[in-house]
């Protein structure tokens, strides 16, 4: 009988057994699948944080294109020059460079209208005198943040040429305002959840200590911008990622090239 017992005993695992070796495997798969799900998501994550940085410095990237080209800088833009719904939410009211929340600022930027794009190389300059020699037609660039976090930029084109042909740059609004004769096109997105858009302004571009246009009063404000060289650009977006806001900031730093 004692021999009999110990052959059925080594033919197989008791119940026991295998509770204990189910049981155990059970914790090693947890514990493999807690590891896997942990290396996924740290994975998923980088990327995430990877792409939030490169989308901040190709937005200051595309800023840079168009603001080193810039004749000047405007702390306001002219009333007579605006018409509902090229202003702020869709009004005729002019846009300021400094709004109520100081982590956003509106750069307002004038650019030289030409018959072409700037990747154009035979692109001319447009005119507003029939000498075709001065009084050369601005373009005016806004970069403003909205109400949603949306970074944006829009271009009013400048007043209708004497000379030197059709002006290539078109006047963009909100997308909500596109039915208005004067709209050409939508105010281009440049990036999505921004907490921080900030602008300094420096009288010279080797100037490392910025002026401060956002304590003067309006007529001084206005002549600082004007007569500023350089700015930096300070951009920061905040991003959920994996529950926790991450939040990524850079700064550029822009001289423009033009008179």
């Amino acid at each position: 009988m004692y021999h009999m017992s110990n052959k059925n005993r080594s033919q197989g695992f008791t119940i026991v057994e295998l509770i204990v070796v189910i049981s155990v495997l059970s914790i090693l798969i947890g514990l493999i699948a807690t590891t896997l799900l942990n290396f996924y998501l740290s994975n998923i994550a980088t990327i995430n944080r990877t792409t939030q940085a490169n989308d901040v410095a190709s937005t200051l990237q595309s800023i840079e294109k168009n603001v080193s080209l810039a004749s000047n800088f405007l702390s306001k833009t002219s009333s007579s020059a605006l018409a509902t719904p090229l202003g702020p939410e869709n009004s005729a009211m002019p846009w300021i460079f400094k709004t109520g929340e100081p982590n956003y600022n509106v750069l307002i930027v004038q650019n030289y209208a030409t018959d072409g794009t700037s990747s154009d190389t035979a692109r001319k300059l447009i005119y507003s005198s029939p000498d075709c020699k001065s009084d050369p037609v601005k373009n005016t660039l806004i970069y403003f943040v909205d109400t949603s976090s949306t970074l944006y930029r829009r271009t009013i084109s400048g007043p209708p040429s004497v000379c030197g042909g059709a002006i290539s740059q078109k006047t963009t609004c909100a997308p909500t305002a596109t039915s208005s004769p004067l709209c050409i096109g939508v105010d281009a997105v440049l990036s999505r959840n921004v907490s921080k858009f900030q602008i300094h302004y420096f009288a010279n571009s080797s100037d490392q200590t910025p002026v401060d246009p956002y304590s003067q009063s309006e007529v001084t404000a206005a002549d600082t911008i004007r007569n500023a060289k350089a700015i930096n650009i300070t951009l920061e977006t905040s991003e959920n990622i994996n529950g926790k806001l991450n939040k990524y900031a850079s700064t550029l730093r822009i001289t423009r090239l033009n008179e």
